[in-house]
C-alpha cells in the first residue's frame, strides 16, 4: 500500500540537482537522517481518473552521509520506462513500519528554480515526435511533462524570446506608459467567442475621447478567423511576434475566455514571459457559463481573476460559492456574444452534436484515444443505422463538431452517409453552427446554454456520467435541474431526437418556463455593461 506524507511530517526532502543528460535523468536529494529506510525516489503519473494509478519505484545508486544530512543519487535511463503524456512528478521513496511511502522533493531557494527558465533546458525526446523536460511545479518542486513536440521548442525561438526580455527591461518606462490591455481567447486561435466580441464593440461603439486604454486583440496569422480582425489590424498583435512578446511584458490587464496560460505557448518551457503574465491582472469573460463543470479559477490561485463575468444571480452565486469571489468581483453582465446570437435556423434543419472534453483526454496517444469510451460511443452514434435511416428519412444534416482541445483527433472517427458531416476546429465560426442549428446534442458542454438562450431544444446525452461526477464534478443535479431531456443510453438518445424531429424542433414548454432564472439579461447591452465594469478596474 502506497501513501504519501506531508513533508512536515517524518520525512523530509530537498532537491539539491535534477538534470537529463543523452536521456539519463540525474537526481540529488537531500534527505533528513530519520529512523527510516530510503529505497530511491517514485515517478509518479499524475492521474486524472481513479484507475490510472502508474509509477516506477527507482532505486538510488548511492546514499551518503554529509554531515547531518543524507545525501541520495538517482540515476533513470528514461529509454527504460513508458512515460505517457503528461505529468510525471517525483517523489522522495522510503519505508515505514513496513509499508512504502512517499514524500514531495523541493527546492529550499527560489533561485535554484531559475535554471529551469533558460534558453535552452535539459530535454529528453522519448519519442521522434514528443519531447520529455524538467517542468516547474507548485511549491518549488519540480515534475517532468511529457508532450508533443512543437515549433516554440526549438533555440531559434528561445533566442526570440530572449531578445524580447532585453528590449522590454531597456525600455520598460516607454512600453508601461502604453496603458495595455490585452485580448485573447483559447491558445490565441480564435476569434469568435466572447473575447473577439467584446474586442469589436469596443473597436466600434467607444468613443475615442473615453478611450484611455490601449487594447489590442493577440490572435495567431494563421487562424481562420484572421479575416474577421482585419479591419481592425492597426490594433492585432500577431501571436509570438517579438510585439506580442513585448506587448505582454508591459500589459497592465488581459481580458479573457480563457486564463492566462493562454496569452502564450502553452505548456512552454520554464518561460519567463509567461511567468510574467501569471501576475497580471486578468478580466475573464468565460467561454462558457459555470453551472455544468467544476472549474479550477479559484480566486487567489494562478488561473484566478480579478473580475469573473457572470449571466445570471444563480451562477453570480456558484461564484461566490465556491470559487471564492464577492458578488462586486462576479459582476452580472451577461455574454458578450450573446449580443449579436440570434435564431437563424430558419430554412435550416441541422443537428448540431457538440460533446465538451474530457481531462483525462488531455495529449494521449491517438490509439488510447481510439479505445476510450468517448470515442467509441460517439462513432457508434454516428453511424447507427437507426440514426442514419431517421436523418435521411426527415432530411435533416447532423453536424459533429469535436471540441477544440480534441480537434486532433478528429480523424479517429469515420462516418458512412451523407446525412453526417464532421466539422474541423475553425471550419465555421461556432456562433453561425449554434444560430442555424435546430437541436443541440450535447453532453455536458456549455454551449447548451447558447442553444437555450436562443429558445431551441437541448438534449443531453450523459454516457458517462458517474465517471464525470467524479472528475471534473458538477455546479447542480445533472439529473433534476437541466432545460433539457437527458438520457444515458444509445437507444432513449434516439427516441428523444426522433420525438424533437416530429415536434418540428420546438422547445418544451417546461423548459421555455425555466428562461428567466437563468438568464439576466436579454437585452444585447452585455458588452456595454463589461466595459463599464472593465473601466472599474485599477
Amino acid at each position: 500500500m502506497l501513501e504519501t506524507l506531508d513533508m512536515k511530517g517524518q520525512a523530509e526532502a530537498e532537491f539539491l540537482d535534477l538534470r537529463i543528460q543523452k536521456n539519463i535523468l540525474k537526481i540529488k536529494i537531500r534527505c533528513c537522517p530519520c529512523r527510516i529506510e530510503y529505497k530511491g525516489i517514485l515517478l509518479e503519473y499524475r492521474k486524472v481518473k481513479e484507475n490510472e494509478d502508474e509509477s516506477y519505484l527507482i532505486p538510488y545508486e548511492t546514499l551518503d552521509q554529509q554531515k547531518d544530512w543524507l545525501i541520495m543519487a538517482i540515476s533513470v535511463d528514461l529509454k527504460q520506462y513508458y512515460l505517457r503524456m503528461l505529468y510525471w512528478d517525483i517523489r522522495c521513496a522510503f519505508l515505514q513500519d513496513g509499508k512504502l511511502c512517499t514524500v514531495t522533493c523541493h527546492f529550499s531557494h527560489g533561485n535554484q528554480i531559475n535554471k529551469y527558465k533558460k534558453i535552452w533546458i535539459d530535454r529528453a525526446y522519448p519519442t521522434e515526435n514528443s519531447i520529455l523536460f524538467p517542468c516547474i511545479a507548485g511549491n518549488q518542486s519540480i515534475a517532468l511533462m511529457h508532450r508533443q513536440i512543437c515549433p516554440q521548442d526549438h533555440l531559434r525561438f528561445r533566442l526570440k524570446e530572449k531578445a524580447a526580455l532585453v528590449i522590454y527591461k531597456l525600455f520598460h518606462n516607454h512600453w508601461d506608459k502604453k496603458n495595455l490591455y490585452l485580448i485573447f481567447e483559447k491558445h490565441c486561435a480564435m476569434a469568435q467567442d466572447n473575447g473577439y466580441y467584446f474586442f469589436r464593440y469596443c473597436m466600434e461603439q467607444i468613443a475615442e475621447q473615453d478611450f484611455d486604454k490601449n487594447i489590442y486583440y493577440v490572435l495567431t496569422s494563421d487562424s481562420p478567423d484572421w479575416n474577421s480582425v482585419q479591419p481592425y489590424k492597426n490594433k492585432v498583435l500577431k501571436y509570438l511576434s517579438l510585439k506580442h512578446m513585448i506587448y505582454l511584458l508591459a500589459a497592465k490587464v488581459l481580458i479573457s475566455t480563457e486564463t492566462k496560460g493562454h496569452a502564450y505557448v502553452w505548456r512552454s518551457m520554464g518561460s519567463k514571459i509567461q511567468s510574467a503574465s501569471y501576475q497580471k491582472k486578468l478580466i475573464f469573460l468565460q467561454h462558457g457559463v459555470t453551472g455544468f463543470k467544476k472549474g479550477n479559477f479559484h480566486k487567489g490561485t494562478s488561473v484566478g481573476c480579478d473580475c469573473f463575468i457572470t449571466t445570471s444571480s444563480g451562477e453570480q452565486d456558484i461564484v461566490r460559492e465556491h470559487l471564492g469571489y464577492r458578488p462586486q468581483e462576479a459582476p452580472i453582465t451577461g455574454f458578450a456574444r450573446w449580443d449579436v446570437l440570434e435564431d437563424q435556423s430558419e430554412g435550416h434543419r441541422e443537428i448540431l452534436l457538440m460533446p465538451t472534453w474530457r481531462p483525462w483526454l488531455d495529449d494521449v496517444e491517438h490509439q488510447v484515444f481510439a479505445r476510450n469510451e468517448y470515442c467509441i460511443k460517439y462513432q457508434e452514434l454516428l453511424n447507427h443505422p437507426k440514426f442514419n435511416r431517421m436523418l435521411q428519412d426527415h432530411g435533416v444534416k447532423l453536424i459533429f463538431y469535436l471540441h477544440p482541445r480534441l480537434r486532433n483527433y478528429l480523424s479517429e472517427f469515420r462516418v458512412n452517409t451523407n446525412s453526417v458531416r464532421l466539422i474541423t476546429f475553425g471550419e465555421i465560426p461556432l456562433n453561425q453552427l449554434m444560430m442555424e442549428c435546430n437541436l443541440l446534442i450535447t453532453d455536458y458542454s456549455s454551449i447548451a446554454w447558447d442553444i437555450y438562450y436562443m429558445n431551441k431544444p437541448v438534449i443531453f446525452y450523459q454516457f458517462d456520467l458517474y465517471e464525470m461526477e467524479k472528475n471534473p464534478g458538477f455546479y447542480i443535479d445533472m439529473k433534476e435541474s437541466l432545460f433539457g431531456d437527458r438520457t444515458e443510453t444509445l437507444e432513449e438518445l434516439l427516441h428523444l431526437v426522433d420525438c424533437s424531429i416530429q415536434h418540428d424542433f420546438r422547445i418544451k414548454e417546461k423548459y421555455a418556463k425555466m428562461q428567466k432564472q437563468y438568464f439576466t439579461y436579454m437585452d444585447k447591452k452585455n458588452s456595454e455593461r463589461i466595459w463599464k465594469e472593465i473601466c472599474h478596474i485599477r
